[in-house]
């Protein structure tokens, strides 16, 4: 997983995790389906920021990446 610092927003800034923004963004790129999501997965770990995460903190983001695959899993098993 590479989460680039340079390409993220917060770089630099050590903010405070809040968890409701976590779940905000899980919420708006969930909302998109599954297709959607497994390509903000990818985009994440190649270091790609995207829309929906330019206001997360690096470890909101590194937490939102773990919620996102765990959700990812649970759906590609019940398939």
């Amino acid at each position: 997983m590479v989460i680039s610092p340079t390409r993220h927003s917060s770089y630099g800034v050590r903010k405070a995790m809040n968890e409701d923004n976590i779940s905000k963004a899980v919420e708006a790129i969930c909302h998109q389906g599954c297709t959607s999501v497994s390509d903000i997965i990818d985009a994440l770990e190649n270091g790609i920021t995207v829309e929906q995460t330019t206001h997360l903190s690096c470890d909101e983001l590194i937490a939102l990446l773990k919620e996102l695959k765990a959700i990812m899993a649970i759906y590609e098993k019940r398939n």
